[in-house]
């Protein structure tokens, strides 16, 4: 049984070396070529090294490094833009205090320089793959994984296959079975590192389980070693070839729930139908860099040849080295005249020409002109024209920007918050106008905890009295800087995951603008922040330029306990609530 699968698996994996998908008539690619293509060219590296044919030293001219770069600017964006907004009929308290919570988060496990590799990455490679080991994320070399090269993703793909290379130290302290006789096997070899192969796809169930049947097929991960010379030895035979040679050790493998616990996440910066790797920008111009190297190193070469001096004259009896034997001054006495051979370059003028076409192709195939990447516009060009052209570049990498938040924003939702809600203890800052919202937030909260504890002890309802002592009680209480957010408060709570994409940058001017508009409007009507009607739809004005309505006003009421003994007269005469008592919203009581 354990033969078949290596047959299998090692089938794959030739596949994925050695094959070509079809995308269209005359029109197929190879992954793991593409993949390593990326990554020589940019880095400045020619696939047949740096020295042609005729022993010159080949000089590489990039022309794809700079549309990455200007493609990881434009996409790009930051924790600080990643907000959670409150769903329908949802306290935007509790919401708000979630939010503050998830970004000191995302500073702890350092998301920032997640999401810039990511955005680094993706120009480059055209896909970035992060792995899942329980609550940490690590990102997958590409060029260690196999998978079904024209699947629309990973997890809907019939293998994916990734290598790992170990050290004998680094195996041992696997919790793995078989150990000690792959180890015996690897020291048969003459490789430096254990290559283990970690395989998710469809297996026989009777690989799982001991008494699973052959005949049924199950989703599972199976951790493996199969030396490189037991199935393709030296990689000189065809595919299909000596299959009963294949052989190997299973180390694990546990069946797996492939919606909840298949491990990889995968981003893309564009995609073609018909192959699972994303197209990159250093694929897309791999022609111009191709045809910008040759044009440059026939330049060079051109210049060896212009550099020479180089005589020719008639007189069969003068044989001499002009630079050598002759000095300066020297009369010199010739049959026919001495004349230079003319080496220089005469093409110059079309090697430019065709240059500038070339990069300018660039230039249009991924949107890097001079606006993207920061210089300066031609003279003469009008103020309208560079505008005009910044925002189509910039409605061009929103799009792409757009695809790659979606993405962004389900790894958040699935995976990154329910690992912030496991979090044995919330621990945030607060101080000022802060710490008093965090007060009204988790007010509610806790005097919910108290009411089914005095339930439990009386086996009663507390009267409204009681009820009101309770939550005086716990306003009194002292206050901290450091606020401990009570266990379960996230339990409940409901919220849409947002990610800003327009304006992340944020242009001081224009916020300024925004912020005199709304001192305005509330010095012309002050009941924008105690009519709740007016309060909710200036609320939402305030959304749309990037304001919270509850940074700028809070809904201040004092305990009414307080103010019923303020109102109250001698000893018997009965207390009077005041007639000009605010209310808090019945949305921010909403814990």
């Amino acid at each position: 049984m354990n033969n078949n699968y290596f047959n299998q698996l090692n089938t794959e994996l030739e596949e994925f070396k050695t094959q070509d998908i079809k995308i269209a008539d005359s029109f197929t690619c190879n992954q793991r070529k593409i993949t390593h293509d990326n990554i020589r060219a940019y880095n400045s590296q020619f696939e047949n090294g740096n020295i042609d044919s005729e022993g010159f030293l080949k000089f590489y001219y990039n022309i794809t490094r700079n549309p990455c770069n200007s493609a990881s600017k434009a996409i790009r964006f930051e924790p600080k833009d990643i907000i959670l907004n409150p769903a329908p009929g949802q306290s935007s308290h509790k919401v708000w205090l979630m939010n503050l919570d998830l970004r000191h988060y995302f500073k702890v496990k350092k998301f920032n320089q997640f999401l810039q590799r990511i955005f680094k990455e993706l120009p480059i490679m055209g896909s970035v793959v992060v792995k899942k080991i329980g609550d940490e994320f690590y990102f997958v070399d590409l060029r260690n994984l196999a998978n079904e090269q024209s699947a629309e993703t990973l997890k809907q793909a019939t293998y994916v296959i990734e290598q790992h290379y170990y050290s004998i130290n680094e195996l041992r302290k696997q919790p793995w079975k078989n150990i000690d006789k792959v180890i015996e096997q690897h020291r048969q070899t003459k490789a430096k590192y254990i290559k283990v192969l970690e395989r998710y796809g469809e297996v026989p169930e009777s690989l799982v389980k001991k008494d699973g049947d052959e005949n049924k097929f199950v989703y599972a991960r199976v951790i493996s070693y199969s030396p490189d010379t037991s199935y393709y030895p030296g990689g000189q035979k065809a595919l299909g070839t000596d299959i009963s040679e294949a052989k190997g050790e299973i180390l694990d493998a546990r069946q797996l729930d492939i919606d909840k616990e298949f491990p990889y996440r995968e981003f893309h910066f564009e995609k073609m139908p018909g192959r699972w790797l994303g197209i990159s920008r250093v694929e897309v111009l791999r022609d111009p860099q191709i045809r910008t190297n040759e044009i440059v190193n026939l330049r060079v070469k051109s210049s060896y040849f212009a550099a020479l001096n180089i005589f020719q004259s008639r007189d069969d009896t003068f044989k001499k080295n002009l630079l050598k034997d002759i000095v300066n001054g020297q009369v010199v006495s010739v049959m026919d005249r001495i004349e230079k051979i003319p080496t220089e370059e005469r093409n110059l003028a079309s090697f430019d020409l065709e240059e500038r076409k070339w990069l300018a192709n660039r230039d249009e195939t991924t949107f890097s002109y001079d606006v993207v990447r920061g210089e300066r516009m031609p003279a003469g060009t009008p103020l309208g024209s560079a505008q005009l052209a910044a925002a189509m570049i910039a409605s061009y990498f929103e799009q792409i920007q757009q695809n790659i938040a979606a993405d962004i924003k389900e790894l958040i939702y699935n995976d990154i918050i329910p690992s912030f809600k496991n979090q044995p203890d919330h621990y945030i800052k607060l101080i000022g106008e802060d710490l008093e919202r965090y007060y009204k937030a988790v007010l509610d909260h806790k005097l919910n905890i108290e009411i089914l504890e005095f339930n439990k002890r009386t086996k009663r309802i507390p009267t409204k009295v009681q009820a009101e002592a309770m939550k005086q009680i716990l306003q009194e209480k002292k206050k901290k800087e450091d606020i401990s957010i009570p266990k379960s408060f996230y339990k409940d709570v409901k919220y849409v995951v947002d990610i800003i994409i327009t304006g992340q940058d944020k242009d001081l001017r224009v916020q300024a603008s925004n912020m005199a508009m709304v001192l305005q409007s509330i010095q012309q009507d002050q009941t924008l922040l105690t009519d709740p009607a007016k309060r909710k739809i200036f609320g939402k004005l305030l959304e749309s330029v990037g304001l919270d309505i509850n940074d700028i006003a809070m809904n201040e009421t004092q305990p009414v306990t307080q103010m019923v003994q303020e109102q109250k007269g001698g000893g018997i005469s009965r207390p009077n609530l005041p007639t000009n008592i605010q209310m808090p919203l019945t949305q921010s009581n909403e814990i």
